[in-house]
């Protein structure tokens, strides 16, 4: 199996909309998107992510808002904090 397994973008600066392209990613175990300026996450599709997705970051990022994230996949569900 081949493909993005980490996404590391902490402290990159990113500004605005996070698109929900990254739940459709078949082999992405991390995202971390820590201290960054998210205005919104496309959580959409969320539900949809397969395992082996097991840690998403949002700390420090001022998201106002996770409409939709309900919908995350019982893997994520671990109440660990990042």
């Amino acid at each position: 199996e081949e493909g993005v397994t980490e996404i590391d973008s902490e402290g990159n600066n990113l500004v605005g909309h996070l698109p929900n392209i990254f739940w459709k990613l078949p082999y992405l175990k991390r995202l971390n998107l820590k201290e960054n300026f998210l205005s919104d996450v496309g959580f959409d599709g969320l539900d949809d992510a397969k395992p082996p997705l097991v840690e998403v970051s949002f700390a420090h990022t001022g998201l106002p808002r996770f409409d939709g994230i309900d919908k995350m996949p019982q893997s994520l569900k671990t109440g660990k904090r990042l």
